[in-house]
């Protein structure tokens, strides 16, 4: 990080498991096109520069299903345990 610029952390919560949607799957994991409605989220925040890491509360079971679309095994991104 470079001396004088603002570095953001953003938070993007995503370990909710859909059950008011009534799917057989979360929400953050449905898909629009090819890929997952989350994962057109974090291609934005990563865009950004100024935001030095992305944190993600996720199920380690749809880390590694989200991990394998291009680009989302980006260094901001670091994930954890929902409710840790």
């Amino acid at each position: 990080m470079k001396k004088g610029k603002n570095m953001y952390y953003v938070i993007i919560p995503a370990g909710g498991k859909g059950a008011r949607m009534q799917m057989n799957q979360p929400k953050q994991m449905i898909r629009i096109d090819e890929h997952p409605i989350i994962y057109y989220t974090l291609n934005k925040f990563i865009q950004i520069k100024s935001i030095e890491k992305i944190i993600i509360p996720m199920e380690q079971s749809l880390q590694k299903e989200l991990v394998l679309f291009p680009g989302m095994d980006n260094e901001k991104i670091e994930f954890c345990q929902p409710g840790e």
